[in-house]
């Protein structure tokens, strides 16, 4: 009775070896990328066309937990739920001159509007604003009534559901324009003069839109708008003469719009506005001796945070409360003139992350509270070396983002914040391409190549 007592011990003992030694196998005995099997492709889109031919997903929107986005080769719009048989092309588009390309998804009030045409700024530009239900019926051009010709459009914004664009009327230079969806609804607001213009910058506040307008009597200028001709004018002569003050980088922080702008006694510096001509000053002169170039604007809980070069320390993370007192460095200043450069700001409770370098580490993940003893270094991945971080995104208060490890190249990851918690997630062959990474109810959609399929729609499912 006791021989098989034993006998069993050691046959028990015997197994759960050889479970954990298969384990280690698995494994190779190290840290390998979490979740790895959530990682998926959605569907291989290049129907009909070589195995390996990429599809090149882009412009991924989440329009009421719908993913839309378009593919090129052909030239095709798409929805997706994140599932082979729910991810379906709502319209093919005919590319009938070469180098068409879709630009500018933007969701108003759950429609999506897009811009889409040959890419060339010549007077032969097919670009048009198009709008879509996500029905190929309702997929259709947007047309205008009171000219019925625009070319050229940019810079779409939705306010109060109108659209509002920039475009090309063929006869005023450049116009500013608003729509609510249809034909007789798609008017003119202003013209301006051919030998002026509009710069790609549109915002929106307190139900007005921002924009940099340059006509006959000055350069380029701060304007604002009401959506009605009358109520379309300058906010703000910031820089008189026709040079202008060339305002840029418009950034919504609790309903006051801060931006970079030049007033002819001081380089370009930090702006803000509250959409009234009183309410429009420069909060800090950060660069004294020239100019700042504030950038990377990124807003958290009341607070802008931006990348600027007071002259002393380079480039480096900064933050504002809106008063000249409450703008400082937000990094510690251990860094001395080693240039930060912030980019990819996201915000996820109350932190925010952003990839920066320092010639310490190089490009690197970084985070900060809003203080300079709180902005710190997340992991040192690719000690020594660049890792690059980019794409950083929000999925539920996880940070997911693209970096290269220095070992498998660029590959997808996750952060708690944590360094013990920054980890690869998912790998895919060396080299492959991560891009467009978008966060539709938990999902993180992304497009990458595999080796196998092609640039395709690939997800992760984080719930």
């Amino acid at each position: 009775m006791i021989i098989n007592d034993f006998v069993k011990c050691i046959v028990t003992a015997s197994f759960y070896l050889f479970i954990f030694m298969t384990l280690v196998s698995c494994t190779g005995g190290e840290s390998q990328p979490s979740s790895q099997s959530q990682a998926f492709l959605v569907k291989d889109l290049n129907q009909g066309l070589p195995a390996n031919a990429s599809s090149n997903p882009a412009n991924f929107i989440n329009i009421n937990g719908t993913l839309y986005f378009s593919t090129t080769g052909p030239n095709r719009l798409w929805k997706s739920d994140g599932s082979d048989n729910g991810t379906i092309i709502v319209k093919e588009f005919t590319d009938e001159i070469g180098g068409s390309l879709f630009e500018q998804f933007t969701n108003v009030n759950g429609t999506l509007y897009f811009i889409f045409g040959r890419t060339s700024w010549e007077s032969t530009s097919t670009k048009k604003v198009w709008k879509s239900d996500g029905t190929p019926e309702g997929t259709v051009m947007l047309k205008a009534s009171n000219s019925g010709i625009y070319t050229r459009p940019q810079n779409l914004t939705s306010l109060n559901g109108n659209l509002y664009f920039t475009a090309d009327d063929g006869a005023n230079g450049f116009v500013f324009w608003k729509s609510n969806g249809t034909d007789t609804g798609t008017v003119q607001i202003k013209n301006f003069p051919p030998s002026g213009g509009i710069n790609p910058y549109l915002v929106t506040i307190n139900n007005l839109v921002l924009l940099a307008v340059s006509d006959d009597d000055h350069g380029y200028e701060l304007w604002k708008s009401d959506g009605t001709p009358s109520g379309t004018v300058l906010l703000k002569d910031i820089r008189p003469g026709i040079l202008g003050s060339n305002p840029r980088d418009f950034t919504d922080v609790n309903g006051t719009i801060f931006f970079t702008a030049r007033d002819g006694t001081h380089g370009y510096e930090l702006w803000k506005s509250d959409g009234t001509g009183t309410g429009t000053v420069m909060v800090k002169d950060i660069n004294p001796t020239g100019d700042s170039y504030p950038w990377n604007f990124c807003s958290l809980n009341g607070i802008l945070y931006f990348s600027a070069n007071d002259g002393v320390h380079g480039d480096e993370f900064w933050q504002t409360d809106g008063t000249e007192a409450g703008t400082v460095r937000a990094t510690t200043g251990v860094l001395g003139s080693s240039a930060m450069s912030p980019t990819y700001p996201v915000k996820i409770n109350g932190t925010t992350y952003f990839s920066a370098y320092d010639s310490v580490n190089g490009r690197k993940l970084w985070k900060s509270d809003g203080t300079a003893l709180g902005t710190v270094l997340v992991n040192n991945i690719a000690a020594g070396s660049l890792a690059d971080p980019s794409n950083l995104t929000n999925v539920n208060g996880t940070l997911f983002f693209i970096t290269d490890d220095g070992i498998d190249s660029y590959q997808l990851w996750k952060s708690d914040g944590t360094a013990a918690v920054t980890v690869m997630v998912t790998k895919m062959n060396s080299g492959a391409s991560f891009q467009n990474l978008a966060n539709v109810n938990g999902t993180l959609f992304f497009s990458v190549d595999d080796g196998v399929h092609g640039q395709e729609l690939w997800a992760f499912n984080t719930n």
